[in-house]
This record gives C-alpha cells, sequence and structure tokens, in this order.
C-alpha cells in the first residue's frame, strides 16, 4: 500500500558531532528509568514513553517543588516521547508535566565535549521532497551526490526502523531511497558520511 509522504513546511535539522552517542530513557509506570543520566555535549537522549506521558524541561526551583512551568527556551518532547539533542553543557531539570505533581521527574548532566569532540560537524544544507512523496525519500545535498552514506530512520519513540538503507542517485543527481511499509506518524532520518557530517530531519507519514 502506498504512503502518501509528507514533510513539515520548516524542516528540524540538527548537527550532531562526530562520535556522539545516544541515550535512551524509558519509564517504569510514573518514573523515568534511568531518572539520572550523565552525557556528553552533542549526544542524543531519546525518550522511549508510555502514550500518557511527555517530557518538558524547568528550572532546578521547579523541579524540586515538583512543578510544571516550562522553562523558556527549554526543551520538550510530545506524549510517547522523542528526540532531543543540542543539549548545552550543565544540567537540565525535566518532568513529565501531567505528573510532575506526582515526582515523575529527571535530571540530564552534559558534560563539555574534550578533545576530538570539540569539532563540530558542519551542518549541511539537506533538503528532502516531494510534498506529497509516494514510497520514496529524495534529498540534495551540496555539491556532487555520493551514496556513501548511512541512513537510519527512527520513529517517534527513538525506536530504529531500519538502519541499513542504501540510497540511490536518481537521474537528476539527486539522492533517493525507498521506505515502503511506514506507518502513519512522525519519524527521524539521520543522514552521515561517518566523517563529515552527521544530521537528522524530521519528516511525517500520513
Amino acid at each position: 500500500m502506498r504512503q502518501l509522504l509528507y514533510f513539515t513546511g520548516f524542516l528540524t535539522v540538527m548537527a550532531f558531532e562526530l562520535q556522539s552517542a545516544t541515550v535512551t530513557v524509558n519509564n517504569s509506570g510514573f518514573t523515568f528509568n534511568p531518572a539520572a543520566i550523565t552525557i556528553s555535549e552533542g549526544d542524543t537522549v531519546i525518550f522511549s514513553l508510555a502514550s500518557a506521558h511527555n517530557t518538558i524541561e524547568v528550572s532546578q526551583s521547579t523541579w524540586n517543588a515538583n512543578g510544571s512551568t516550562a522553562l523558556p527556551g527549554g526543551f520538550s518532547t510530545g506524549f510517547g516521547g522523542g528526540m532531543v539533542t543540542g543539549l548545552t553543557a550543565g544540567t537540565h531539570y525535566y518532568v513529565c508535566q501531567p505528573h510532575a505533581g506526582t515526582g515523575m521527574k529527571g535530571t540530564i548532566i552534559v558534560n563539555p565535549a574534550t578533545g576530538l569532540q570539540d569539532v563540530k560537524a558542519p551542518t549541511q544544507d539537506i533538503n528532502l521532497f516531494p510534498v506529497p512523496g509516494k514510497n520514496i525519500i529524495y534529498f540534495a545535498l551540496p555539491g556532487n551526490p555520493d551514496s556513501d552514506l548511512n541512513l537510519t530512520i527512527y520513529d517517534i519513540n527513538g525506536r530504529v526502523w531500519n538502519s541499513d538503507l542504501q540510497p540511490k542517485i536518481s537521474p537528476d543527481n539527486k539522492m533517493m531511497i525507498n521506505i515502503p511499509g511506514l506507518l502513519p506518524g512522525i519519524y527521524f532520518i539521520r543522514i552521515s558520511d561517518g566523517i563529515n557530517f552527521n544530521q537528522v530531519e524530521r519528516f511525517t507519514v500520513e
């Protein structure tokens, strides 16, 4: 069955640091598991939660009081979780907004990157299309197309849908990948050459 692929009007592009890691946080009832994690700048946190739970960053005082007032400029994920990147060094406090009063909260300690980790991956201007599409994603990179890319698709809960995608070069010099079988929902595609860049684009299948 053909799926219609709609990309969000404004795609969120996130630059990842070279050799970055991914940490997954789940929920066990009304607690985050693990409730406290330590990562480095450039790492990714994936929240894989039940549909009744979300995350929202709060101030330390709000966190101590089991409150749910969002920290201006802080991160958040929707119900069911999502992916968080680009956290700055320091301690980030977050809660499940509807269950903060019961103490459903956690912390993320972000250590400054050191050594090779300080080298940032350059942000590429990746354009995904068409709107809508049918079972195929096309994208263009600056310069000449290169089929030697690592592509991984995640669902909104951070689960890997496919990590062995092989892009092809279309007749008009665009990169293309087949995505049959995706159910309606929000997805992320991570595009990396393993050397110079490592980015994530968000798209929606309906």
